[in-house]
Protein backbone atom coordinates (compact mmCIF):
# COMPACT_ATOMS: atom_id res chain seq x y z
CA UNK A 1 0.00 0.00 0.00
CA UNK A 2 1.72 3.28 -0.93
CA UNK A 3 0.23 7.09 -0.34
CA UNK A 4 1.99 10.37 -1.71
CA UNK A 5 3.78 12.35 0.66
CA UNK A 6 6.71 13.03 2.79
CA UNK A 7 6.76 11.39 6.24
CA UNK A 8 8.65 13.41 8.36
CA UNK A 9 8.93 14.20 11.89
CA UNK A 10 11.47 16.08 13.11
CA UNK A 11 10.30 17.80 16.21
CA UNK A 12 12.75 16.71 18.98
CA UNK A 13 14.24 13.90 17.08
CA UNK A 14 17.61 15.33 16.10
CA UNK A 15 18.49 16.01 19.08
CA UNK A 16 17.44 13.21 20.33
CA UNK A 17 20.23 11.44 18.80
CA UNK A 18 23.37 12.35 16.70
CA UNK A 19 22.96 9.50 14.57
CA UNK A 20 24.22 10.46 10.60
CA UNK A 21 20.42 9.62 9.57
CA UNK A 22 18.28 10.70 6.42
CA UNK A 23 15.95 12.79 8.87
CA UNK A 24 19.10 14.17 10.68
CA UNK A 25 20.07 15.53 7.09
CA UNK A 26 16.68 16.87 5.70
CA UNK A 27 16.73 18.72 8.72
CA UNK A 28 20.24 21.50 7.37
CA UNK A 29 17.64 21.60 4.11
CA UNK A 30 15.13 24.22 3.80
CA UNK A 31 11.52 23.85 3.18
CA UNK A 32 11.31 24.04 -0.74
CA UNK A 33 13.60 21.53 -1.06
CA UNK A 34 12.02 18.90 2.01
CA UNK A 35 8.64 19.85 -0.52
CA UNK A 36 11.05 19.07 -3.50
CA UNK A 37 12.05 15.16 -2.23
CA UNK A 38 8.38 14.74 -0.92
CA UNK A 39 7.36 14.84 -4.75
CA UNK A 40 10.16 12.69 -5.76
CA UNK A 41 9.01 9.69 -3.57
CA UNK A 42 6.10 7.83 -2.00
CA UNK A 43 5.49 5.99 1.46
CA UNK A 44 5.40 2.55 1.32
CA UNK A 45 3.51 0.17 4.00
CA UNK A 46 4.71 -3.74 5.33
CA UNK A 47 3.64 -5.90 7.31
CA UNK A 48 5.65 -8.05 9.76
CA UNK A 49 8.16 -10.95 8.51
CA UNK A 50 7.76 -9.98 4.79
CA UNK A 51 11.17 -9.06 1.85
CA UNK A 52 11.43 -5.66 0.86
CA UNK A 53 13.70 -6.88 -1.62
CA UNK A 54 15.62 -10.51 -2.18
CA UNK A 55 19.24 -11.23 -2.92
CA UNK A 56 20.29 -11.19 -6.81
CA UNK A 57 16.98 -8.66 -7.70
CA UNK A 58 17.59 -5.56 -9.90
CA UNK A 59 18.44 -2.90 -7.78
CA UNK A 60 16.05 0.14 -8.53
CA UNK A 61 15.02 1.82 -5.80
CA UNK A 62 16.22 3.53 -2.61
CA UNK A 63 14.13 3.32 0.62
CA UNK A 64 14.61 4.93 3.71
CA UNK A 65 12.78 3.92 6.97
CA UNK A 66 10.35 5.73 8.45
CA UNK A 67 9.01 3.48 11.26
CA UNK A 68 10.15 -0.14 12.11
CA UNK A 69 12.95 -2.49 12.12
CA UNK A 70 14.45 -3.92 9.18
CA UNK A 71 17.23 -6.97 8.97
CA UNK A 72 19.68 -7.52 6.21
CA UNK A 73 20.78 -10.79 5.72
CA UNK A 74 22.75 -12.74 3.49
CA UNK A 75 21.81 -16.32 2.43
CA UNK A 76 23.82 -19.63 0.74
CA UNK A 77 22.77 -20.14 -2.77
CA UNK A 78 20.62 -23.27 -1.62
CA UNK A 79 18.66 -21.57 1.03
CA UNK A 80 20.18 -23.40 4.04
CA UNK A 81 22.34 -20.98 5.62
CA UNK A 82 21.87 -17.40 6.72
CA UNK A 83 23.67 -14.72 7.88
CA UNK A 84 22.26 -11.47 9.47
CA UNK A 85 24.40 -8.41 8.67
CA UNK A 86 22.63 -6.13 10.90
CA UNK A 87 19.12 -4.24 11.64
CA UNK A 88 17.99 -0.88 9.95
CA UNK A 89 15.41 1.25 12.18
CA UNK A 90 14.24 5.05 11.37
CA UNK A 91 16.17 7.04 9.11
CA UNK A 92 18.41 4.41 8.11
CA UNK A 93 18.96 3.99 4.26
CA UNK A 94 18.51 0.55 2.46
CA UNK A 95 19.63 -0.13 -1.11
CA UNK A 96 21.91 2.64 -1.73
CA UNK A 97 24.97 0.52 -2.75
CA UNK A 98 23.13 -1.27 -5.63
CA UNK A 99 21.38 1.96 -7.04
CA UNK A 100 24.84 3.97 -7.41
CA UNK A 101 26.68 -0.15 -8.86
CA UNK A 102 23.67 -0.72 -10.58
CA UNK A 103 24.59 -4.12 -9.28
CA UNK A 104 21.36 -6.61 -8.41
CA UNK A 105 21.10 -6.55 -4.06
CA UNK A 106 23.95 -8.34 -2.52
CA UNK A 107 21.43 -9.44 0.06
CA UNK A 108 17.91 -9.76 1.48
CA UNK A 109 15.82 -7.08 3.55
CA UNK A 110 13.00 -8.41 5.94
CA UNK A 111 10.92 -6.48 8.13
CA UNK A 112 11.05 -7.32 11.74
CA UNK A 113 7.71 -6.07 12.20
CA UNK A 114 4.99 -3.44 10.83
CA UNK A 115 6.90 -0.55 8.59
CA UNK A 116 6.76 2.56 6.73
CA UNK A 117 9.68 3.19 4.47
CA UNK A 118 10.24 5.99 2.31
CA UNK A 119 10.07 5.12 -1.51
CA UNK A 120 12.37 6.81 -4.37
CA UNK A 121 12.39 4.89 -7.80
CA UNK A 122 16.02 4.58 -9.35
CA UNK A 123 14.76 7.64 -11.82
CA UNK A 124 13.67 9.85 -8.77
CA UNK A 125 16.66 8.99 -7.16
CA UNK A 126 18.99 10.45 -9.55
CA UNK A 127 16.56 13.65 -9.65
CA UNK A 128 16.32 13.79 -5.69
CA UNK A 129 20.89 13.98 -6.49
CA UNK A 130 20.63 17.04 -9.02
CA UNK A 131 17.52 19.00 -6.96
CA UNK A 132 19.75 18.25 -3.83
CA UNK A 133 23.26 17.63 -4.78
CA UNK A 134 24.26 17.86 -0.74
CA UNK A 135 22.32 14.61 -0.65
CA UNK A 136 25.02 13.09 -2.84
CA UNK A 137 27.87 14.16 -0.06
CA UNK A 138 25.41 12.57 2.75
CA UNK A 139 24.81 9.68 1.05
CA UNK A 140 28.60 9.32 0.81
CA UNK A 141 29.83 10.26 4.39
CA UNK A 142 27.47 7.38 4.97
CA UNK A 143 29.03 5.27 2.72
CA UNK A 144 32.60 5.88 4.53
CA UNK A 145 30.86 5.49 7.97
CA UNK A 146 29.95 1.72 7.35
CA UNK A 147 33.53 0.95 5.57
CA UNK A 148 35.08 2.32 8.81
CA UNK A 149 32.87 0.59 10.91
CA UNK A 150 33.09 -2.72 8.43
CA UNK A 151 36.73 -2.60 8.90
CA UNK A 152 36.94 -2.21 13.00
CA UNK A 153 34.00 -5.32 12.58
CA UNK A 154 36.43 -7.09 10.89
CA UNK A 155 39.25 -6.69 13.39
CA UNK A 156 36.99 -7.76 16.08
CA UNK A 157 36.65 -11.35 15.17
CA UNK A 158 40.05 -12.04 14.66
CA UNK A 159 41.28 -14.75 17.06
CA UNK A 160 42.42 -11.90 19.56
CA UNK A 161 41.74 -12.33 23.02
CA UNK A 162 41.06 -8.77 23.91
CA UNK A 163 39.08 -6.46 22.00
CA UNK A 164 38.44 -2.65 22.69
CA UNK A 165 37.73 0.65 21.13
CA UNK A 166 36.17 3.77 21.26
CA UNK A 167 32.16 3.94 21.53
CA UNK A 168 32.73 6.77 18.90
CA UNK A 169 33.66 4.25 16.44
CA UNK A 170 30.71 1.81 16.84
CA UNK A 171 27.07 2.59 17.32
CA UNK A 172 25.78 -0.38 20.31
CA UNK A 173 24.31 -2.32 17.56
CA UNK A 174 27.26 -3.28 15.92
CA UNK A 175 29.37 -3.79 18.83
CA UNK A 176 26.62 -6.76 20.03
CA UNK A 177 26.62 -8.04 16.70
CA UNK A 178 30.03 -8.40 16.19
CA UNK A 179 30.06 -9.97 19.78
CA UNK A 180 27.38 -12.45 18.92
CA UNK A 181 28.86 -13.72 15.62
CA UNK A 182 32.81 -13.96 17.30
CA UNK A 183 30.51 -16.78 19.77
CA UNK A 184 33.24 -15.48 22.18
CA UNK A 185 32.52 -16.15 25.89
CA UNK A 186 33.64 -13.00 28.06
CA UNK A 187 32.29 -9.84 29.68
CA UNK A 188 32.27 -6.62 27.73
CA UNK A 189 33.30 -3.16 29.78
CA UNK A 190 31.93 -0.04 29.37
CA UNK A 191 33.51 3.26 30.32
CA UNK A 192 33.03 6.56 29.92
CA UNK A 193 35.23 9.62 29.16
CA UNK A 194 36.66 9.60 32.75
CA UNK A 195 37.59 6.03 32.95
CA UNK A 196 34.79 5.45 35.22
CA UNK A 197 33.40 1.79 34.66
CA UNK A 198 29.63 2.49 33.77
CA UNK A 199 28.63 -1.17 32.50
CA UNK A 200 29.40 -4.93 32.29
CA UNK A 201 28.04 -7.21 29.95
CA UNK A 202 28.49 -11.01 30.05
CA UNK A 203 28.26 -13.08 26.87
CA UNK A 204 27.92 -16.96 26.80
CA UNK A 205 29.19 -17.94 23.61
CA UNK A 206 27.94 -14.16 21.88
CA UNK A 207 24.67 -14.56 24.10
CA UNK A 208 24.09 -11.83 26.78
CA UNK A 209 23.58 -13.52 30.14
CA UNK A 210 24.41 -11.08 32.57
CA UNK A 211 24.38 -7.44 32.71
CA UNK A 212 24.88 -4.04 34.60
CA UNK A 213 24.34 -0.82 33.13
CA UNK A 214 24.75 2.37 36.34
CA UNK A 215 23.03 1.05 39.16
CA UNK A 216 20.15 -1.05 37.06
CA UNK A 217 21.08 -4.77 36.32
CA UNK A 218 19.48 -7.38 33.86
CA UNK A 219 17.76 -6.99 31.40
CA UNK A 220 16.79 -3.53 32.77
CA UNK A 221 20.21 -2.83 32.36
CA UNK A 222 20.62 -3.59 28.68
CA UNK A 223 17.48 -1.72 27.75
CA UNK A 224 18.81 1.45 29.55
CA UNK A 225 21.88 0.71 27.54
CA UNK A 226 20.59 1.09 23.97
CA UNK A 227 18.70 4.31 25.25
CA UNK A 228 20.67 6.33 26.32
CA UNK A 229 21.72 9.05 23.62
CA UNK A 230 25.08 10.24 22.05
CA UNK A 231 26.63 7.34 24.44
CA UNK A 232 30.80 8.69 24.60
CA UNK A 233 33.42 6.81 25.89
CA UNK A 234 35.39 3.32 25.43
CA UNK A 235 34.57 -0.54 25.82
CA UNK A 236 36.90 -3.61 25.96
CA UNK A 237 35.70 -7.22 26.15
CA UNK A 238 38.09 -9.18 28.10
CA UNK A 239 37.93 -13.22 27.52
CA UNK A 240 36.37 -15.06 30.50
CA UNK A 241 34.52 -18.20 31.82
CA UNK A 242 32.19 -16.39 34.42
CA UNK A 243 30.84 -13.21 35.23
CA UNK A 244 32.06 -10.92 37.69
CA UNK A 245 28.95 -10.09 39.17
CA UNK A 246 26.48 -12.99 39.29
CA UNK A 247 23.56 -11.23 40.60
CA UNK A 248 23.11 -9.57 36.95
CA UNK A 249 21.37 -12.21 35.26
CA UNK A 250 19.01 -11.44 32.87
CA UNK A 251 15.58 -12.94 33.86
CA UNK A 252 14.56 -14.65 31.11
CA UNK A 253 16.86 -16.09 28.56
CA UNK A 254 17.27 -13.68 25.59
CA UNK A 255 19.11 -13.83 22.22
CA UNK A 256 21.67 -11.03 20.41
CA UNK A 257 18.26 -10.90 17.78
CA UNK A 258 15.57 -10.39 20.16
CA UNK A 259 17.79 -8.22 22.11
CA UNK A 260 18.74 -5.56 19.36
CA UNK A 261 15.27 -5.68 18.09
CA UNK A 262 13.75 -4.76 21.42
CA UNK A 263 16.42 -1.95 21.64
CA UNK A 264 16.25 -0.61 18.73
CA UNK A 265 11.97 -0.52 19.04
CA UNK A 266 12.25 1.06 22.16
CA UNK A 267 14.97 3.42 21.26
CA UNK A 268 12.25 5.00 18.21
CA UNK A 269 9.59 4.97 20.76
CA UNK A 270 11.41 6.65 23.57
CA UNK A 271 11.65 10.26 22.39
CA UNK A 272 7.68 10.51 22.00
CA UNK A 273 7.35 9.00 25.60
CA UNK A 274 10.30 11.63 27.09
CA UNK A 275 7.92 14.58 25.92
CA UNK A 276 5.48 13.38 28.75
CA UNK A 277 7.78 14.94 31.36
CA UNK A 278 8.53 18.13 29.52
CA UNK A 279 4.60 19.03 29.17
CA UNK A 280 4.63 18.26 32.79
CA UNK A 281 7.34 19.80 34.89
CA UNK A 282 5.42 19.59 38.19
CA UNK A 283 5.71 16.59 40.57
CA UNK A 284 2.91 13.78 39.71
CA UNK A 285 0.16 12.57 42.79
CA UNK A 286 -1.60 9.44 43.18
CA UNK A 287 -5.10 9.87 43.27
CA UNK A 288 -6.55 7.04 45.56
CA UNK A 289 -5.13 4.99 48.04
CA UNK A 290 -4.84 2.11 45.50
CA UNK A 291 -4.14 0.95 42.31
CA UNK A 292 -7.61 0.15 40.17
CA UNK A 293 -6.26 -0.84 36.71
CA UNK A 294 -3.10 -2.53 36.45
CA UNK A 295 -1.51 -3.81 32.88
CA UNK A 296 -0.17 -6.99 32.35
CA UNK A 297 2.94 -6.08 30.82
CA UNK A 298 4.14 -3.17 33.06
CA UNK A 299 2.01 -4.47 36.34
CA UNK A 300 4.84 -4.19 38.42
CA UNK A 301 6.53 -1.12 37.35
CA UNK A 302 3.48 0.65 37.82
CA UNK A 303 2.86 -0.57 41.09
CA UNK A 304 6.29 0.34 42.06
CA UNK A 305 5.44 4.18 40.73
CA UNK A 306 2.53 4.18 42.78
CA UNK A 307 4.25 3.42 45.92
CA UNK A 308 6.73 5.54 45.31
CA UNK A 309 4.47 8.70 44.82
CA UNK A 310 2.43 7.84 47.66
CA UNK A 311 5.39 8.43 49.94
CA UNK A 312 6.32 12.30 48.10
CA UNK A 313 5.19 13.56 44.85
CA UNK A 314 7.80 13.01 41.84
CA UNK A 315 8.73 14.47 38.35
CA UNK A 316 8.94 11.26 35.67
CA UNK A 317 12.71 11.97 35.89
CA UNK A 318 12.84 11.46 39.98
CA UNK A 319 11.20 7.83 39.13
CA UNK A 320 13.95 6.98 36.81
CA UNK A 321 16.41 7.85 38.91
CA UNK A 322 14.70 6.21 42.06
CA UNK A 323 13.02 2.87 40.74
CA UNK A 324 14.95 -0.75 39.59
CA UNK A 325 13.52 -0.04 35.80
CA UNK A 326 14.75 1.69 32.42
CA UNK A 327 13.39 4.80 31.19
CA UNK A 328 11.48 3.41 28.44
CA UNK A 329 9.45 1.37 31.22
CA UNK A 330 8.62 3.88 34.13
CA UNK A 331 7.44 6.16 31.29
CA UNK A 332 5.44 3.60 29.76
CA UNK A 333 4.38 2.70 33.18
CA UNK A 334 3.47 6.74 34.35
CA UNK A 335 1.96 7.22 30.70
CA UNK A 336 -0.65 4.68 31.57
CA UNK A 337 -1.34 5.56 35.26
CA UNK A 338 -1.94 9.43 33.15
CA UNK A 339 -4.37 8.11 31.34
CA UNK A 340 -6.36 5.70 33.33
CA UNK A 341 -6.67 8.33 35.57
CA UNK A 342 -5.17 6.82 38.54
CA UNK A 343 -2.31 9.87 39.01
CA UNK A 344 -1.94 13.45 37.53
Amino acid sequence: MAERGFLLSFAGYVSYTNRRDFFSFCTSLDLNKRRMLGQLSKVIHFPPNVLIFKQGEPSDALYIINKGVVEVYIESQDGKRKQSLGYLSRGDCLGEIGILTGAPRSGNARTCEACSLQYFSEENFYKMIEVVPSFFHYLSTLLAERLRKTSHMALMNSNCLELSGNLANFDLVTLFQTIEHSSKTGELKIFDANSNEMGKFFFNKGTPTHARFGRLKGVQAVWQFFLVPDLEGNFAFYVTDTASEMDTELESQYSTTEILMNALQMRDEFQEMSALDEDSMQPFIPLGESLSVVDNKYGAVQESVFASLKISPKTVKQLCEELPYCEYDVYSAVQRLVETGQIK
